[in-house]
């Protein structure tokens, strides 16, 4: 699976897919061009083939930033300057 996160702002959540698991968690603070995440996230435990999933929750806990690009459709999780993770709308 390609991972999927989905924000609620209001209620301070995020949730979404890792690329094999589901995982539900809370955004601790957005401001312009930053973001916190708790990196206390809950997941399913299902047995994942590769390193998918644990590439995907490390750069989701160096997240720090974002900013969007292609007309508000890709979402840029930042670290610093760095991407750590591309999302595309869909």
């Amino acid at each position: 699976k390609k991972p999927v996160i989905n924000f609620n702002i209001a209620e301070q959540k995020v949730n979404g897919n890792n690329g094999c698991n589901s995982f539900t968690g809370m955004v601790l603070s957005v401001t312009p061009g930053q973001i916190m995440f708790d990196e206390n996230f809950a997941a399913t435990k299902m047995f994942c083939e590769g390193q998918g999933e644990a590439v995907f929750t490390e750069a989701f806990k160096k997240t720090k930033g974002f900013f969007f690009s292609d007309g508000g459709n890709t979402l840029h999780l930042t670290d610093g300057d760095i991407d750590v993770m591309r999302l595309t709308k869909k």
